[in-house]
């Protein structure tokens, strides 16, 4: 009788605990704690489902095609690349080539670039001879009375005086537009072997980008900002993980970082939304976003938290709330959603997507 007794007390006092472990909370107790992951959900499900991050435009640097051209009426040698305005057309840059040829001066070799500049005629570019800074030098036929030449060679008939603080390396390109018929005013050049005339275009400044791509980059990713919020794939995570629980967000890493592994231009296993792409010659890690992902959201969705309540199934671990909600493009339209939340480790996690 006395253990019966006992056993029923046991029960009597274990009861209480073990339906204080199974009890869901009251919402007015996890209701700050629901609209903070709410609320904190925007910007992640925007980042995994929505716009994702910004990302560079894809251009690669047209100097990177740079080309020789000899112009077979003057000989002249030409460096031009060609610049896709979007605006204009095709438009080519261009300017006198530069030749690097050596040449002894004793026991002295100096390499140099050799140029055509509007105000001085040629440039010449040489090592000085302590391997410094290099040295500019006005190129001419004849020698400057009262000057003496910094390096000359009559024979040729070439003196050359130095030309203190002048910038060899300044961008002195000009560009034109082509055509492929002419035009009432004179063209500036004409290929009449390819019907191509081109137009000197006077005011024209060169678009400028903020990064390029290489040839050999994922074609279908694009590189995320350097200046956004998330500059790698751990990162994304760890805010994520902040918001939504281990189990809901391991289904979706499947989807959204699988393939991670890229390397000179080869991405390894599915598409995924992001990658880290590793550069072959300096293994530099890149974030980059796919640029073929339909974005599964266009808009955040609102929640009105003065609707919300807590529905049945929900225990001490686990709770179902719906709430209404609606997208800012029909406020009208309001949708009565139900939210989960999980237990974790002793804190409240979402545990189903807010988009």
């Amino acid at each position: 009788m006395k253990k019966i007794i006992c056993l029923i007390l046991c029960v009597l006092f274990l009861f209480p605990a073990l339906a204080s472990c199974s009890r869901a909370p009251e919402y007015v107790e996890i209701e700050g704690r629901f609209r903070e992951l709410v609320e904190a959900s925007a910007e992640i499900n925007r980042v995994l489902f929505g716009t994702g991050l910004a990302t560079y435009e894809r251009v690669i640097d047209p100097r990177s095609s740079t080309k020789y051209f000899t112009d077979p009426k003057t000989g002249a040698q030409y460096h031009y690349y060609i610049i896709e305005d979007n605006t204009l057309g095709e438009v080519i840059a261009f300017r006198q080539a530069y030749t690097t040829k050596v040449y002894e001066e004793g026991t002295k070799k100096y390499f140099y670039y050799e140029a055509l500049d509007d105000a001085y005629g040629t440039i010449l570019v040489i090592n000085s001879a302590d391997g410094g800074e290099k040295l500019c030098l006005q190129m001419l036929s004849e020698p400057k009375a009262g000057e003496t030449a910094y390096y000359q060679n009559t024979e040729k008939g070439r003196y050359g005086y130095l030309l203190e603080g002048y910038d060899y390396q300044k961008d002195d390109y000009a560009y034109v537009e082509a055509e492929d018929a002419p035009r009432a005013e004179a063209a500036y050049y004409q290929n009449d072997a390819k019907g191509r005339y081109y137009y000197l275009l006077t005011d024209y400044v060169e678009p400028t980008y903020e990064s390029f791509y290489d040839e050999d980059d994922p074609a279908d990713y694009d590189i995320v900002r350097f200046d956004e919020i998330y500059r790698s794939v751990e990162e994304i995570k760890e805010a994520a993980e902040k918001v939504y629980s281990a189990e809901y967000l391991e289904a979706l890493y499947e989807t959204l970082f699988v393939g991670t592994a890229a390397v000179d231009g080869h991405v390894s296993g599915r598409s995924a939304r992001y990658i880290e792409y590793a550069d072959a010659e300096d293994g530099t890690i890149t974030l980059m976003k796919s640029n073929t992902y339909e974005p599964l959201i266009t808009e955040t969705r609102m929640y009105d938290f003065s609707t919300a309540k807590m529905v049945r199934p929900s225990n001490g671990k686990y709770v179902n709330i719906e709430v209404e909600s609606y997208l800012p493009s029909a406020p009208e339209n309001r949708l009565t959603v139900r939210l989960s939340m999980i237990l974790q480790d002793g804190v409240w996690m979402l545990d189903n997507g807010t988009y």
